[in-house]
């Protein structure tokens, strides 16, 4: 099995998961950066999508750099992901 949840809530992950679960993090924080080069020119209504895009890639390396640390930094607590993952307004 490639993923074990035990009785004290904690659970193991084999290494190959691991590491598709980061390549799927590496690959978020990528795609994210990407999107931030393919607005368009600097009219008013581009400047606008350009703005919104911008948030999203931003949001979505942040659900990456969470993930990443969640699988594989054993210093982050839970709570300090949970803090990042919950956005309030």
């Amino acid at each position: 099995m490639s993923l074990t949840e035990h009785k004290d809530e904690s659970a193991t992950l084999s290494s190959a998961r691991l590491t598709v679960c980061l390549a799927a993090a590496w690959e978020l924080d990528t795609l994210a950066e990407l999107l931030t080069t393919v607005t368009g020119n600097d009219t008013p209504e581009a400047l606008k999508v350009k703005h919104r895009v911008r948030a999203i890639a931003s949001r979505i390396k942040e659900l990456a750099s969470i993930q990443m640390a969640g699988l594989d930094d054993e210093v982050v607590t839970t709570e300090n992901l949970r803090s990042r993952l919950e956005v309030t307004p």
